[in-house]
């Protein structure tokens, strides 16, 4: 679809970071009234999970997969906590007026060693087709290796760009963009506002694990798309920026990381 968005919304501007992961509904309600303003249809709706899930994933180590019992329950633990997003979300972005449809990852995707295998494509082109918006977060998923694993909305993002053959993505992320360094610990770091993908890949060469939170993970995963097989231009933007999710959507010029 020549013509498909897909918007990756942060877990760190839906939920609050400091207080247990709670949700950020006054943040959600002014992303929702600048998707409605932008009308980038069709479009895909990914989100990330936000901090409460990433403890529990933390504490059940499920980096590797779930192999043990105590691990399975940790996984299960961690969807619910997933699932609650979604839910509050979903309900958020329906009074704003938008169509959205929370589908469950678990049963449009699976994983083979915590890589991505979408299983259902089908379901989504019929979302699609019926004018809705379907939503999709980072949750767990099964896994053929290790029964269950980690699937990242980033990785669900590149993963239906590339089969949807869609025209942009964007990220809406809690910082303006990519930087040199990482923005939260360094008052002199500077941001990239253009990238090639052949620039990208050789940034990442160069990142230091230090900075992977802020640079480096998220620049492994658009890499990913970021090929001369399937190029499909990136935008990372800040998302707690009133203002800027709407021009992003509506390919204006926005402060932002752009790759093309």
């Amino acid at each position: 679809m020549k013509t498909l968005t897909i918007l990756k919304l942060g877990g760190s501007i839906i939920t609050h970071k400091n207080l247990d992961g709670r949700f950020n509904a006054p943040v959600v309600r002014r992303l929702g009234k600048e998707i409605k303003k932008a009308r980038p249809y069709p479009l895909i709706l990914i989100h990330g999970a936000g901090g409460r899930t990433h403890r529990l994933a933390k504490q059940f180590k499920l980096q590797g997969g779930a192999k043990s019992h105590s691990q399975i329950i940790g996984s299960l633990a961690t969807h619910l906590a997933a699932a609650q997003v979604t839910q509050d979300l979903s309900q958020t972005l329906l009074k704003e007026g938008l169509p959205v449809l929370p589908l469950q990852t678990s049963a449009v995707f699976a994983a083979v060693s915590g890589r991505a295998k979408l299983i259902s494509p089908p379901l989504i082109q019929q979302a699609l087709n019926a004018g809705l918006i379907p939503m999709l977060s980072g949750d767990m998923v099964l896994d053929r290796q290790t029964n269950l694993s980690i699937l990242s909305g980033d990785s669900i993002a590149i993963t239906l760009a590339d089969t949807f053959n869609a025209k942009r993505i964007v990220f809406a992320t809690d910082v303006d963009g990519l930087f040199n360094k990482d923005p939260k610990t360094y008052r002199n770091a500077r941001l990239i506002e253009k990238l090639t993908p052949k620039q990208l890949k050789e940034m990442l060469l160069v990142v230091p694990k230090t900075e992977r939170d802020a640079t480096g993970e998220m620049l492994g995963k658009i890499a990913k798309i970021s090929t001369p097989k399937r190029p499909v231009p990136i935008s990372i933007i800040n998302g707690l920026r009133s203002g800027r999710l709407e021009k992003a959507l509506c390919g204006r010029g926005v402060i932002g990381t752009h790759i093309k």
